[in-house]
C-alpha cells in the first residue's frame, strides 16, 4: 500500500487512498441528506447551503480518488460507480441531479423495515 495522502475536503489533515475511499462512500449519504431536506421540506436556506457545501466536498473527493492513479481496477469501478449512480454526475449545464435510483430504493426498503 502506498504512503500517499490525499486531500479529504471534511478534514484538515491528507487521509491515505483507502480512508478517503471509504469517507466519500459516507458523504453520498450526506449529499442525499441535505439533497431531500433541500426538495421536500419548506425552503431553507441551510439545506441549499449544506448540499451545495457536502456536494462539492464529495465531489471534489471522487475527482482526487479517480485522479490518484493507485485505485485497483475493482476500487476504480467502485468509484466510478459513486459518481455514476449519484447526483455526483451532474445534469445539465454541470448541475447536481436527484440522487440515485439506488440510493432512493435503499432508503424505501429500509423505511419498510421500520
Amino acid at each position: 500500500m502506498s504512503s500517499a495522502r490525499y486531500h479529504a475536503p471534511w478534514r484538515p489533515d491528507p487521509r491515505p487512498l483507502d480512508a478517503l475511499l471509504q469517507g466519500t462512500y459516507a458523504h453520498l449519504g450526506v449529499c442525499d441528506f441535505w439533497h431531500t431536506e433541500r426538495t421536500t421540506a419548506p425552503a431553507d436556506p441551510r439545506s441549499e447551503r449544506e448540499y451545495a457545501t457536502w456536494y462539492g466536498y464529495t465531489r471534489g473527493a471522487v475527482d482526487t480518488l479517480l485522479g490518484s492513479g493507485e485505485l485497483l481496477p475493482v476500487g476504480r469501478r467502485f468509484t466510478e460507480e459513486m459518481r455514476r449512480g449519484s447526483h455526483l454526475a451532474g445534469g445539465a449545464a454541470g448541475q447536481p441531479r436527484a440522487p440515485s435510483t439506488c440510493l432512493n430504493r435503499r432508503s424505501r426498503r429500509g423505511a419498510r423495515r421500520r
